[in-house]
């Protein structure tokens, strides 16, 4: 049965179209994610550290599906990538929160990621490290640089080969 809220009126002249959006599941971000092991990726979403959740749910408990939009498999990566780098999970934290999530979805005219990158400094009278998008006005140097914008595009080169592949056995 069709709600008011489905039907599409045809003399709407500014009705926009909206663009499909993905959903993964988490074995897609598993794969996506180079082979994650399946603990880390529980830690990620379960443990109040991190703060990372999926944007979906079909179900309730522990036999619930969990669906991931780009923006959440973004962010699992960043996180990943930075474990890999021996940062504390209140640090990774700290540092997803900085991110705007228009920040993870900016592309240019060749729909490439245009995501910055991002600097961690720390002066010694500092007690918490900061986190500063790199650009000229940057004057120090930071001590570990996160290339979004490579992340992003290893991420998304997957999604395409993986489309690409379903395309040909259809």
């Amino acid at each position: 049965m069709r709600r008011k809220q489905d039907e599409i009126s045809t003399d709407d002249d500014f009705r926009v179209h909206e663009l499909p959006t993905y959903r993964f599941r988490i074995r897609d971000v598993v794969w996506l994610l180079d082979g994650i092991p399946r603990w880390r990726l529980e830690k990620f979403l379960s443990g109040k550290r991190f703060k990372l959740s999926p944007s979906g749910h079909i179900g309730m408990g522990s036999g619930a599906w969990r669906f991931f939009n780009y923006q959440d498999v973004y962010r699992l990566a960043i996180a990943y990538r930075m474990s890999l780098d021996g940062f504390a999970p209140k640090l990774v934290s700290d540092v997803l929160k900085e991110i705007r999530d228009e920040e993870l979805l900016d592309i240019n005219r060749h729909g490439e990621s245009t995501a910055p990158h991002l600097g961690l400094f720390r002066k010694e009278e500092e007690e918490e490290p900061r986190v500063e998008i790199l650009g000229p006005h940057v004057q120090e140097e930071p001590y570990y640089v996160l290339k979004l914008d490579e992340i992003i595009r290893r991420i998304d080169g997957k999604i395409m080969s993986k489309k690409k592949e379903k395309e040909r056995e259809e």
